[in-house]
């Protein structure tokens, strides 16, 4: 959680009550099944390679690997992806078979949204200046992939398994489309981190310190996995600033200009420590339709949005922007303890009647 309030000797308090903490993914649609007018080929022998149609190997401006994505083909318009997959399941043999058989497909599901991630990966939008937690950035890339990564449309087109000893094993082949999602590789986000190695006490003063690659226009936001989204900057209490940051300038948050607001560690009532992180999202163009409806368009300014929102909209937007690619960001971890002295909160029961 973080405040955004003036020094303590003002008369009034600009107050904003931002939680920042692990988010909750929003569960995929479930596997639309996309026809294919092609006839099917004939079964395959179990663990025969498969006898699918000759690919030409991906364009290596695509930032596609050799293995397994040799077999995903970019679009000539570049807005979608063609590929044929093959997965493979292993568990014991008492286990229903169909049950294998939907391991297998989903394995070769996850090959594929791995060929569809921006050219550069998921992993360097994390700022790994200082990690809280070990299996943090692995929680953080699996948010960005289940919000930028479309699911395919796909059909299955060979299925073989087999059994040796007490286990079985299966290997599907499917073959689909799926919106392809690109990322300029040259447009990054440069952070150190919040600012500290090391965790902040609650009511330790915070300035977060960023500079962009390309010129662009910066968006930062606080995720609570509860309470939802807010957007910090551009916005209220920041009116007059101007989000367009240039090439290698460094940013601070808050803005150096505005001496009389800080930005201060806080914690949740009830809790002693929590991981927060700090979204920053840099576009090569101003215009951000999505998020003017969300955030910016709400009478009371706050710039509230909920969990839902951010990861179903606001992220999934960044793929389809116009010109492609033209987006990047930047996830800052941060972990704020209770202060020094402070007695734990009390613990409530809960009875039923």
């Amino acid at each position: 959680m973080i405040r955004i309030l003036p020094p303590l000797s003002a008369l009034s308090v600009v107050l904003l009550m931002l939680p920042g903490c692990i988010t909750t993914p929003v569960s995929s649609r479930p596997s639309q099944k996309a026809p294919v007018t092609s006839p099917p080929p004939a079964p395959l022998p179990a663990f025969v390679p498969s006898q699918k149609r000759p690919l030409p190997p991906a364009p290596a401006s695509v930032g596609l690997s050799p293995s397994p994505c040799r077999s995903v083909l970019l679009s000539s318009s570049a807005s979608r992806l063609s590929f044929v997959m093959t997965g493979h399941g292993d568990l014991e043999k008492t286990r229903p078979r169909k049950v294998v058989l939907d391991l297998a497909e989903k394995d070769a599901l996850a090959r594929v949204e791995g060929c569809a991630e921006p050219n550069k990966g998921l992993s360097l939008f994390y700022d790994r200046t200082w990690v809280p937690d070990p299996r943090d950035p692995g929680r953080i890339s699996r948010l960005i992939r289940r919000a930028l990564v479309p699911r395919p449309h796909f059909r299955t087109v060979s299925e073989a398994c087999q059994e040796e000893g007490d286990r079985q094993s299966c290997q599907v082949t499917i073959e689909g489309t799926l919106r392809a999602v690109r990322q300029d590789s040259r447009f990054r986000i440069l952070s150190a981190g919040p600012g500290r190695a090391g965790p902040f006490r609650e009511g330790d003063s915070m300035k977060i310190r960023f500079s962009l690659t390309k010129n662009g226009w910066v968006f930062l936001f606080d995720v609570d996995r509860k309470r939802g989204a807010r957007l910090l900057f551009p916005g209220a209490p920041f009116p007059d600033e101007n989000n367009r940051i240039l090439s290698g300038k460094s940013f601070v948050f808050p803005p150096e200009s505005q001496t009389a607001i800080r930005l201060v560690a806080a914690l949740p009532p009830g809790l002693v420590k929590k991981i927060g992180h700090l979204w920053v999202i840099a576009l090569r163009r101003p215009d951000w339709p999505e998020l003017s409806v969300l955030a910016q368009g709400k009478p009371d300014g706050s710039g509230r949005i909920s969990s839902e929102n951010f990861f179903a909209k606001i992220l999934p937007s960044l793929g389809t922007r116009t010109p492609p690619g033209g987006w990047t960001l930047r996830v800052i971890p941060y972990e704020v303890l209770q202060e020094k002295g402070m007695p734990p909160p009390q613990k409530t029961h809960h009875f039923r009647p």
